[in-house]
């Protein structure tokens, strides 16, 4: 009996493969590869005899499959510990298959757990192989538009972004990329690059749109509510005849106007002494200023100005304030 064969029943009969000279790796060929060199196939195909996996390392893609089928001995194809792609066929013979389909890109390293060792850190010995896995053209899945839930003030202007979030989880601005669109243009309008502005009071829906997916946010357009800028003193005449006739009370937005006009909303007060009359008050919408005249007081000491009951254009009650003015 020839000495291989002996050896080779052998071998069988302890579970092991028995010592062949190695099948060659497969290798790129003129006007193409190898089909087990390469990565756009779905399914891989990887032999398992001889003490080793052929061929090694694979190149497949997120979603590919490696198929390993078992031409000789007793092993197995079992992942290092701790990878993110874990699988172990357990030990099979000769004509057996496993398949293992890979989701994450990475280098996996794997092992027979006869013949082979897990070093404990990511890699592998003995009979060992890698399976190498790169993303496949990420797919867009979601686009986000910040800032999102702006409200802004007629004539303001704001720049949108838009970023894409890519199936292999990376991201991306598509802010020059998308098509902009505004649902209600009386609203506010968007350009083609994403610079909207606030056009009059309401609601819109800012949309970007890119290879069928698109991304909303929602935009309020309001006037805005007013705040106290402060206190200024009106004067007439100067130097010795200069005199302080009245007050103006400036805003950063638009008053009602009647409740600006209302002279009961404003009290004038001197410690001591009985109120100032305010004998009249003028609405500037321009600049947001109400112009108090006020009647005679005691130019020696400070004014108290409280005011009560305003209301913004926007339909917002103001909250009551007080100033002191030194005359």
């Amino acid at each position: 009996m020839p000495p291989t064969t002996l050896v080779g029943r052998l071998a069988r009969l302890l579970g092991t493969s028995t010592p062949a000279p190695r099948r060659p790796q497969a290798r790129f060929r003129p006007g193409g590869e190898a089909l087990e060199d390469r990565a756009l196939l779905a399914t891989v195909t990887v032999h398992v005899a001889d003490f080793q996996f052929n061929p090694t390392p694979v190149n497949i893609h997120v979603g590919d499959t490696v198929h390993w089928v078992w031409d000789g001995g007793t092993h197995s194809t079992t992942s290092v510990r701790g990878s993110v792609e874990s699988w172990d066929s357990g030990l099979k013979g000769a004509g057996a298959t496993f398949d293992h389909n890979f989701t994450h890109a990475g280098t996996f390293a794997y092992f027979c757990t006869l013949h082979g060792s897990d070093n404990g850190n990511g890699t592998a010995s003995g009979m060992s192989g890698k399976v190498v896995v790169t993303s496949a053209t990420p797919a867009l899945q979601s686009i986000t538009i910040s800032p999102a839930g702006l409200t802004l003030n007629p004539g303001a202007t704001r720049q949108y972004k838009a970023t894409g979030m890519f199936s292999d989880h990376t991201t991306k601005d598509l802010t020059s990329q998308v098509k902009w669109a505004s649902t209600a243009t009386s609203v506010a309008k968007v350009s083609s690059l994403g610079l909207v502005t606030a056009v009059a009071r309401g609601t819109t829906t800012i949309r970007a749109t890119f290879n069928g997916i698109t991304g909303t946010t929602a935009l309020t357009v309001a006037l805005p509510v007013p705040k106290l800028l402060g206190v200024g003193r009106v004067f007439t005449g100067t130097g010795a005849t200069r005199k302080l006739v009245g007050l103006d009370v400036n805003f950063t937005a638009a008053l009602n106007t009647a409740s600006a006009l209302t002279l009961g909303h404003y009290v004038v007060t001197q410690t001591g002494l009985p109120a100032v009359k305010v004998l009249s008050a003028r609405y500037d919408a321009v600049h947001h200023t109400v112009r108090l005249t006020l009647g005679a007081f005691n130019a020696s000491k400070a004014l108290k100005l409280t005011v009560t009951g305003l209301t913004g254009a926007n339909g917002t009650k103001l909250p009551a304030f007080s100033a002191s003015v030194n005359p």
